[in-house]
């Protein structure tokens, strides 16, 4: 690094100004004293107490007397910059709940560009994606007109012969573009107070710059709430794009990538249509590699992804860290490119590695009691290509992954360490799938039926499942007699996630966008036709074909295996052994997992199922009797639960049971109405026997009448509620008239005093 201070020449040039202006009179305007004030030459150095250090990037930057100042080039005029601020220094409260705030989490990017224009400089902010040049008017006038707005202008203080000097005060203090005002909701901030930011150095590197700063911001004004203060000590990275842009990609629904909302150039050439487009690497092959990589053979692309661990990374998970990423180096050979990506130690010694560099990605092990992780993507809007990607994993992450292997397995234990490294490559290689682009697949999980997940040899081969992507646990069916190694319950890459990489990463040189497009398209269709390769997005979520961490192509089924392991786990509970886990982890496992199983179970009910076989988007209600069968399914585990749940969960189980069973009633009214054969009265009817049992002349139970209270109690509150569908409660209330009925015929004290409480109900709401 080389520290600069200001050059005696430009001391004496200053005070030569102040002499003439006393002997003439006059008080030049501090602007135009600026303005003729020499530029420090290269390796001069300069004052104003920041340290500008590093090689010029993009153009001299140099500090005088009032301000920053900077030289652009006629090479940097008018070229696209990204924009990123990361937090070096952080003073965010982490909790359980918190995602962001940490050490290395990047915001951005902002797109910008300096484009000179009359004696001015524009800085202008890209806004949305660019429609490819493909020689119509319509994608010319659309990005003439609605890629780019501008943001600031900035006087031209020198002009001199390949390059145009501004003052660039007005951007460094400006907390939309240097501070963190953009990412304020996410880190829940209010207003930045300094008046003038901290900045701690100013670091030229090749092709950009990164400015550090501290900041302090106020909290948000909720109610009730003292505000107070907090100071973030950050770093804004600017750096020049590439001038060859990756050409972007449209979406296809059938396909799962994120994707960026945009338009696109009808057939006709004449309009525009609603489309977007998906984010993705710019992997392509080298100029001299293309020949070889359009006759089949496999080539390193021109620029890997590469991914860098953050220094505090532990060096136990490094190398299963780097597992997951072959597994996705593998993959990626489908599109043509071998040793596409591959993770790598930071250089301490490079002042260009940095977590502030915008143009290098991280993977970060975080501390906190946040039990998850994240892959997050940073791309240009402009054409969907990924600038960098941040991978965090949170520490407390194992307590989950510990969670799961109770309660899905029925062991009780804590993981082996080989149990541990196979679990957690599996959560990596999911959050690398996320970073190239993949959304989940929630379908992924339908591919075997009950048996073949239970068959240990197939179980060897393949994976449980069409995707990692989709929220996938451990292989819930197997049980311990089917002798199936631990390391093969584990979700692995599938048949889904092979074609959707190919399908957003197969480049086509020298063909035109029209043949791409209908390529990418008949590609699509294939996929979309072949349950090995069907993606379903993960916002259906009235379809029990997509359902997080569901597994086999009858849920029902693998759901009651399911609750075997949790038998397992709770009995094992009862009878504590030396090394076995805490009794208060197999409570919280077990307690979330049956949580799990209640909500796909619910799903069945008033649910719909997606029909493929038809180009149309046609959905089926779930038949009855598959309806039956999950309320079935409260009966045993709920309502009268077996012995091995009673103890740990039986209250709380039932808490609220009634009121969520009555809440899909209007699902089921309108399946019912577009030709399902589950009616409203038919499940009213179900829904009465469960809470209430068939036979009112015998001696209800102390749990029995629990659950035919609080069942009464719920349908007595839906018929009465405004906000209900006026069809519905009458049915509701037309029920409850003929249950009175029936109860009145009962030679039972309890189910007669029933009788009359729902009576005096209807008295008191026809007073009302």
């Amino acid at each position: 690094m080389s520290w600069t201070c200001s050059s005696r020449s430009g001391m004496k040039s200053d005070m030569t100004n102040r002499i003439l202006q006393l002997l003439l009179g006059t008080l030049l305007p501090l602007q135009m004293m600026a303005a003729t004030t020499s530029a420090p030459s290269s390796g001069e150095s300069v004052t104003g107490g920041i340290a500008i250090t590093g090689t010029e990037g993009l153009g001299r930057l140099y500090h005088s007397e009032t301000g920053y100042r900077w030289e652009l080039p006629d090479s940097v005029l008018g070229r696209a910059m990204s924009l990123f601020v990361t937090l070096l220094n952080t003073a965010g409260k982490m909790d359980k709940d918190t995602k962001y705030g940490y050490e290395g989490d990047r915001f951005g990017p902002m797109i910008l560009r300096f484009v000179e224009d009359n004696g001015m400089v524009r800085l202008e902010q890209a806004v949305g994606m660019e429609l490819p040049d493909d020689g119509t008017s319509v994608a010319r006038l659309y990005n003439e007109a609605r890629t780019w707005n501008t943001r600031n202008w900035l006087p031209i203080l020198r002009n001199d012969a390949g390059s145009v000097t501004i003052n660039v005060d007005p951007l460094l203090t400006d907390d939309q573009l240097f501070g963190l005002q953009s990412a304020s909701f996410m880190l829940k901030l209010g207003m930045c107070i300094d008046r003038d930011p901290g900045f701690s150095e100013i670091r030229q590197i090749p092709g950009g710059m990164i400015v550090r700063s501290t900041r302090t911001y106020t909290s948000l004004p909720f109610p009730g709430r003292t505000i107070d203060t907090t100071r973030w000590q950050i770093g804004a990275s600017l750096s020049l794009l590439p001038l060859e842009k990756m050409t972007a990609r449209y979406f296809d629904r059938r396909v799962g990538y994120f994707k960026i909302p945009g338009r696109s150039v009808a057939a006709n050439g004449c309009e525009l249509i609603v489309s977007g487009i998906v984010k993705r690497w710019h992997l392509e092959p080298a100029p001299e590699d293309k020949d070889r990589y359009i006759r089949g053979e496999k080539v390193v692309p021109r620029q890997k992804i590469i991914l860098y661990f953050d220094q505090d990374f532990p060096e136990r998970w490094k190398e299963t860290t780097r597992r997951a990423a072959a597994n996705w180096a593998q993959i990626l050979e489908a599109a043509g490119f071998r040793d596409a990506i591959e993770v790598r130690e930071a250089d301490a010694d490079d002042p260009t590695c940095t977590p502030d560099n915008g143009r290098l990605s991280w993977i970060k092990f975080t501390p906190s009691p946040n039990e998850n992780a994240y892959g997050h993507t940073q791309t240009d809007l402009r054409n969907g290509e990924v600038l960098c990607v941040l991978i965090r994993i949170f520490g407390s992450s194992f307590n989950l992954m510990q969670r799961w292997h109770i309660a899905q397995m029925g062991d009780v234990y804590p993981m082996s360490p080989e149990m541990e490294e196979k679990m957690f490559e599996w959560v990596l290689t999911h959050e690398i799938g996320h970073v190239l682009g993949l959304e989940h697949n929630f379908y992924g999980s339908t591919l075997f039926g009950t048996e073949q997940l239970r068959d240990a040899e197939l179980m060897h081969r393949e994976a449980s499942g069409t995707s990692i992507m989709d929220y996938l646990r451990l292989n819930h069916a197997a049980q311990p007699e089917d002798g199936i190694a631990a390391e093969d319950l584990i979700p692995r890459l599938g048949s889904y996630d092979r074609a959707a990489i190919e399908w957003g990463y197969r480049c086509w040189p020298d063909c035109d966008e029209r043949t791409v497009a209908d390529s990418l398209s008949r590609r699509g269709t294939a996929m979309y036709a072949d349950r090995r390769y069907r993606y379903m997005p993960q916002h259906n979520i009235r379809d029990p074909q997509v359902m997080a961490e569901d597994i086999g192509r009858r849920p029902l089924e693998t759901i009651e295996l399911g609750m075997r392991h949790l038998q397992r786990a709770l009995e094992s509970m009862a009878t504590p052994r030396p090394g076995m886990c805490d009794t208060t982890l197999i409570l919280q496992a077990v307690r979330a997992q049956f949580k799990n199983y209640a909500g796909q179970v619910s799903q069945h009910i008033g649910g719909r199922r997606r029909v493929f076989d038809r180009p149309a988007e046609i959905y089926r209600p779930v038949d009855a009797d598959e309806q039956r069968k999950a309320l079935t399914f409260f009966a045993r585990y709920v309502v009268m639960p077996p012995a091995w749940i009673k103890p740990a969960l039986e209250a709380e189980l039932r808490e609220g049971l009634a009121e969520s069973l009555l809440d899909r009633l209007a699902l089921v009214e309108e399946m019912a109405l577009t030709g399902g054969d589950y009616t409203v009265e038919a499940y009213l009817a179900d829904l009465e026997r469960l809470f209430l049992g068939e036979a009112f002349d015998a001696v209800p139970t102390k749990e029995r009448r629990a659950m035919a209270e609080s069942y009464l109690t719920a349908l007595d509150g839906f018929s009465g509620d405004p906000a209900r569908s006026i069809t519905l409660r009458v049915k509701c209330r037309q029920r409850m008239e003929q249950l009175r009925h029936h109860l009145a015929m009962s030679n039972n004290p309890y189910w007669n005093g029933v009788c009359e409480r729902i009576a005096s109900r209807d008295e008191n709401t026809e007073a009302a």
